[in-house]
């Protein structure tokens, strides 16, 4: 193919020191969000991928699939509140999902709010809705342009008009209601520098009243004779007896107090006896706090503690830990639902509040699970299920005899019937056993011809199920493969698992991936010439690095939203807060070397032949800010050999991914989508 004419990326001379070494940044330039050159240089790189894309054979098809598949279907799990299921639902025309609600009894549907209007170019997202106590307000945190920040409008249920829009910086925040009267939010201090990239440190609790002005919201938690933490929120127990703070500096341990909710002036008790683990209050009654923790239990367990001593000092087993990873729980009515992870899929169980077990249930699919809020006089559960083979059902359980029913049908246009997947495990470099699901076509026969994707996650302890959705449904349909690799670093296997995958382990996550990548050349289900990687977040670091360290075995590479700077991705945002995955090359000349081994920018090397790489980021990400990506294309393109394209795709007033308009996601996936098939036919060639 012919040499792209890349813009023009103007090399700096910034120079970093780490413990004597010298490491030049020439890019630095790109991490300035508001200036004119940084924009420029935006709008050059996408002139130019847009250009590359234009005459793509393979785009129509994409778009059209994902159009079908996107204008209908319930798009998120369900959520009870009064008399009401909420949920929210795709429709054509709309740019966001309305929300919906039915009678709990069911019925017919209504719409309960439609963010549509709220912006003109369809980039006003609705990301949480928070009712109150009574149900009688929806505290609706919205979002714009793609960013973490939100700000507040609340909805009276009954007339469904706005009632309050006074709080409107409110970040990495559930809200809580105390009765009716107003809601708990956390938030950061305003910094003098851009609030898409700034550091965010010492987050506040604040208590905002019904009506009230915004100056007028008491601090409640993180001010001088408070620990001062990078991430903090409240929490109110269902029977609104008590107040709990979670607050953490990493995004694997917390620390957890408790006062009762009615008496502000009542000092902070903490249950937690260390910050080194996870503990969250799941529910309480009469006389103990109910905790989900890996104190002494990395695979988690179920705990009490007695609300006179309220410390792990003094905790009972609820539900002991088990084999298998405890990964969400629920109270609902006078049950305990639990969601454990079998080689990477969910096992869904009913226990008494005691932790006696009631019965395992059964679901239509076992991919994910997500269970709905529920209060203690509740008699009914509800349960959001899927799987590769199963688009998103959703079953209401009867508490008492088990029996259950679809409450909202699946809508995806998708035969799943026409295909199939092999749950299967591959070895790793040093031996580990890992598991992975193909899905394609059924018939399909291995000779190693087929367009295939490989994804995967492997971070932060979380598991990421084998779900369809549009986009893998609308790969599958044009005849792709698509293969999920549940590495190192998630929590398909406990805390062992995650910290397999962190600091100076990370590189056993890149071994696992490449290791995926050998399984299914060995196995024909593709070549070097048909495989795509992809990943988004620390999903975009994993291509990253692997695609550095092992470009021969890609046809094509794309990372998405990555964290692309191993060495600066503390600077920005809540970056400080990866500290414990990652480790810091401030800390030690050992942890410096380690992150300079694979981080994805300094690995970029002068002439190789790099696998067809196409970056997506959006221009508004303030969690993982698009000066990553931005440098590591700039970078690829100064380096790389001539013979494969390295582009960038930028969206314009987009973030982190949540939040983007209908429109947006179906560009942006079908560009991708025919970048990897393109890719595919040149190199078979």
């Amino acid at each position: 193919m012919e040499p792209i004419a890349y813009p023009a990326s103007r090399r700096g001379t910034t120079v970093d020191h780490y413990f004597g070494i010298e490491v030049p940044d020439p890019y630095r330039w790109l991490e300035d969000d508001r200036s004119d050159e940084t924009s420029a240089w935006v709008d050059a790189q996408n002139e130019v991928t847009q250009a590359f894309l234009a005459d793509n054979p393979y785009r129509a098809d994409y778009a059209a699939s994902l159009t079908e598949k996107l204008n209908v279907g319930t798009v998120t799990e369900l959520e009870r509140a009064g008399d009401f299921l909420y949920y929210r639902r795709l429709s054509p025309g709309a740019s966001q999902p309305l929300m919906m609600r039915q009678p709990l009894a069911g019925g017919d549907e209504e719409l309960f709010l439609d963010v549509n209007d709220w912006s003109e170019d369809g980039t006003t997202a609705l990301s949480y809705v928070f009712f109150s106590e009574n149900h009688r307000y929806a505290a609706c945190c919205l979002s714009d342009g793609g960013s973490d920040w939100s700000r507040v409008v609340v909805i009276d249920t009954q007339t469904r008009k706005v009632v309050d829009e006074q709080v409107n910086r409110v970040k990495s925040s559930p809200l809580f209601w105390k009765g009716d009267e107003g809601f708990y939010y956390s938030t950061y201090d305003p910094v003098d520098a851009s609030h898409l990239s700034a550091r965010n440190d010492q987050h506040k609790v604040y208590f905002h009243r019904f009506s009230s002005e915004l100056s007028d919201d008491a601090l409640i938690f993180g001010d001088a004779e408070d620990p001062v933490f990078r991430i903090a929120h409240a929490q109110v127990s269902d029977d609104q007896r008590w107040l709990y703070i979670i607050a953490a500096n990493d995004t694997n341990s917390n620390r957890l107090f408790v006062r009762p909710l009615n008496t502000m002036d009542a000092p902070w008790q903490e249950i937690t006896v260390s910050g080194e683990y996870a503990c969250y209050c799941i529910g309480n009654t009469d006389t103990h706090h109910l905790l989900l923790t890996d104190y002494e239990a990395p695979m988690r367990r179920v705990v009490s503690v007695p609300v006179e001593s309220p410390s792990l000092n003094h905790l009972s087993d609820v539900v002991p830990e088990q084999a298998i990873s405890l990964q969400d729980i629920r109270r609902v009515g006078q049950s305990l639902f639990l969601v454990h992870g079998r080689d990477a899929l969910c096992e869904v169980t009913q226990t008494t509040l005691e932790g006696q077990l009631i019965r395992t249930v059964e679901l239509p699919g076992n991919g994910a699970v997500a269970l709905a809020d529920g209060l203690e006089n509740d008699t009914q559960a509800f349960i959001s299920c899927a799987g590769l083979s199963q688009p998103m059902v959703h079953v209401e359980l009867d508490l008492a005899t088990g029996e259950s029913r679809t409450r909202i049908p699946a809508e995806l246009p998708f035969e799943a019937s026409d295909y199939e997947t092999h749950s299967l495990f591959y070895t790793s470099k040093d031996g580990t056993r890992v598991p992975v699901f193909i899905t394609h076509r059924k018939g399909l026969t291995y000779d190693g011809t087929a367009p295939t994707i490989l994804y995967g996650y492997g971070g932060f302890g979380i598991t990421v199920p084998p779900v369809i959705n549009a986009n893998i449904a609308a790969w599958l349909e044009q005849g792709g493969v698509w293969v999920q690799a549940n590495i190192r670093g998630g929590d398909e296997y406990g805390k062992v698992w995650h910290d397999a995958g962190t600091k100076l382990n990370k590189q056993n996550v890149f071994d696992d991936f490449i290791a995926a990548a050998e399984f299914l050349i060995e196995k024909q289900v593709c070549s070097s010439s048909t495989l795509a990687i992809e990943g988004g977040s620390n999903g975009g670091l994993l291509v990253g690095a692997c695609m550095t360290q092992r470009p021969e075995l890609f046809a094509a590479a794309l990372p998405g939203v990555g964290v692309l700077d191993m060495l600066r991705y503390q600077e920005f945002t809540i970056g400080a807060a990866w500290a414990y995955d990652y480790g810091l090359s401030t800390d030690s000349e050992e942890m410096f070397q380690g992150l300079l081994a694979y981080s994805p920018l300094h690995n970029v090397r002068e002439g190789v032949r790099y696998p067809w790489t196409l970056v997506t980021t959006g221009d508004h990400d303030d969690r993982v800010v698009p000066a990553h990506s931005f440098k590591f294309a700039a970078e690829l393109q100064a380096k790389a050999s001539e013979e494969t394209p390295q582009l960038i795709r930028i969206q314009r007033n987009a973030g982190h991914g949540a939040g983007k308009s209908k429109q947006a996601m179906i560009d942006e996936n079908a560009d991708v989508f025919a970048f990897a098939r393109m890719a595919f036919d040149a190199q078979q060639r």
